[in-house]
């Protein structure tokens, strides 16, 4: 009776959690808050782009994987162009991380307390939450990373041929959804090679070895557009390994705080430690070795940023490691479940007030000043959008029409309107008799500086400046 009742109590507590999990990503995604610059550049894409378009070179100075980008296109075609249907892959994978983490934990940890732990600080991570409404393909890199540990994980060697042919196939797309994921598929591969039936092996090797050959051509394509970009815009996050530990910490901490990070950081020392020197876990031990390894070496060879969003796949792992201790049988246990909860599940608390209270703020972003700015413009009125806006512009106008003159940064040819990067802010004094919409959703008040010599310049609560002509 007494095993009955801790059962059902370990039960109700998984399914509690993940009951919340998912309420919390489904209440943010129907709050629909208004798309933010990469956001508004990757939808741009999306909605202009023809297909076949989507695996060239992006517009915005945008990249991400193909297939990524054709499915939420064809959500879009299918079902209507908008930001809760182009935020929709996203959302749903993001609810399957959370049983995909759990499948991922249970075949680690024996103990139920170390489980609940897990999936409490993977369900509340107010960055997977946000990324599970977010336009953007971190979230299946996170997927990936749990998936992939499973799959390879469960892989019975008595399977048919033709069951592992589908399973190579199929995997070999993996990557043109998230590009970590190739990593990941010849890690995991290299794990299971020596426990593997050669023939059935090379079925799962091959396809991933051609459709990561394929990728890199791919990659090699777009190289000199977004290569040199890439390494000076996140020169400063490249690997060095002071940024690379705070970087894993306000992964799992939120917070850009000392204080919070002082208990993860022993945990993650602790048992790191602990994972090395016991038997167990050696499957795990190979495959997080090999991950984390693998992207360090890609950050110092500045192939890939070890930085913030780019490494939200690792959390899976580092909550891992950061739980092993609770395995170790004796009183620890409440220590380490009090300690968790001050030091991680208090700020977690406190980050998921923020976020909530972020999404209902209405009225100050892209996508209420565009809607704001067409009711109210007037046909020989001018459109001065700040080049940080330039993405929220383009997308969001192609929901709201505008039928005036659009100057600086944007133009129209054609009846479409385009990126113009030959814009000038001087260019603006040219046009002092006209009215003058700034359109600044990134820039708050940051025209202040300029001498226009209007009257009547108005700095409402959003950015959207209006200054009256003479």
């Amino acid at each position: 009776m007494l095993k009955f009742l801790k059962n059902y109590s370990y039960i109700t507590a998984i399914i509690a959690i993940m009951f919340f999990g998912f309420a919390i990503r489904f209440y943010i995604f129907l709050s629909e808050p208004s798309f933010w610059f990469d956001e508004s550049a990757l939808g741009y894409n999306i909605l202009t782009l023809k297909y076949k378009e989507l695996f060239g070179i992006l517009h915005l100075q945008q990249v991400a994987p193909p297939l990524f980008l054709v499915t939420t296109k064809f959500l879009t075609a299918t079902i209507h162009a908008g930001d809760s249907i182009l935020r929709l892959f996203p959302f749903i994978v993001g609810n399957l991380c959370i049983i995909m983490f759990f499948l991922m934990i249970k075949n680690i940890f024996t103990d139920k307390i170390a489980i609940i732990w897990g999936l409490i600080l993977f369900c509340f991570n107010t960055q997977l939450i946000w990324y599970s409404i977010e336009l953007k393909p971190y979230i299946v890199e996170v997927f990936s990373t749990c998936f992939l540990f499973y799959l390879f994980k469960k892989i019975d060697w008595n399977w048919s041929l033709k069951k592992f042919i589908i399973l190579g196939l199929s995997l070999s797309l993996v990557p043109w959804f998230a590009f970590v994921s190739s990593i990941l598929l010849f890690i995991g591969e290299i794990i299971i090679f020596s426990k593997s039936n050669f023939k059935k092996w090379l079925t799962l090797f091959l396809p991933t070895l051609i459709s990561t050959s394929l990728l890199l051509i791919y990659a090699l394509n777009i190289k000199n557009f977004y290569y040199n970009f890439m390494e000076d815009f996140f020169s400063y996050n490249f690997l060095n390994f002071k940024f690379a530990v705070i970087q894993l910490f306000f992964c799992i901490c939120y917070l850009f705080s000392v204080k919070y990070a002082i208990l993860p950081f022993i945990l993650l020392i602790i048992g790191t430690i602990y994972c090395a020197v016991y038997k167990k876990y050696t499957y795990f031990k190979k495959y997080s070795l090999f991950i984390f390894l693998s992207f360090f070496v890609l950050s110092l060879f500045k192939v890939y940023p070890f930085f913030d969003r780019f490494i939200l796949f690792l959390i899976p792992l580092v909550l891992i490691i950061m739980l092993a201790i609770l395995e170790v049988q004796n009183n620890s246990k409440f220590i380490i479940s009090s300690l968790l909860t001050i030091f991680l599940l208090f700020p977690t608390v406190l980050n998921l007030n923020k976020l909530i209270k972020n999404v209902n703020v209405k009225g100050d972003y892209a996508k209420e000043l565009t809607k704001d700015l067409s009711n109210k413009i007037k046909a020989d009125d001018i459109i001065y959008v700040d080049n940080l806006s330039v993405p929220d512009f383009l997308y969001y106008t192609c929901y709201y029409k505008f039928h005036n003159k659009i100057y600086l940064n944007v133009d129209t040819i054609n009846g479409k309107i385009l990126y113009k990067t030959d814009s000038n802010k001087e260019d603006l004094n040219k046009f002092k008799p006209n009215n003058v919409w700034i359109y600044s959703t990134w820039a708050k008040n940051s025209y202040s500086e300029y001498k226009y010599n209007y009257k009547n310049i108005y700095y409402p609560k959003s950015q959207l400046i209006y200054i009256k002509g003479n």
